[in-house]
């Protein structure tokens, strides 16, 4: 399997079927304290912010590269490449975005 990687929102996105969301929200809520409890191990961009904070952003990210079938073959490293990108788009938006 190629590298799962998520990035960003697209419009329009594939939508998954509820029993699907309702698991992939659970694993997500398992995941969350264990990323924050990792973020003093991880890079200088990585930041947990509003976005790591929210499942549907956390779901959106995921929906907007992949199908129902295909996240079902592997979950864990979907939420995982979903919260890794959230971490980068929180710490861009933190500390890098020019907001003149």
């Amino acid at each position: 399997m190629s590298e799962i990687r998520c990035n960003g929102s697209a419009s329009p996105r594939n939508s998954f079927s509820e029993k699907t969301l309702v698991s992939l929200r659970r694993k997500l809520d398992a995941m969350r304290p264990y990323v924050k409890a990792e973020m003093q191990s991880f890079d200088d961009w990585r930041f947990f912010g509003s976005r790591c904070s929210s499942n549907d952003t956390l779901v959106v990210r995921i929906e907007s590269v992949t199908d129902e079938a295909t996240y079902l073959k592997d979950p864990d490293k979907w939420v995982m490449a979903s919260y890794l990108d959230c971490l980068g788009a929180d710490h861009w938006y933190t500390y890098e975005k020019q907001w003149d």
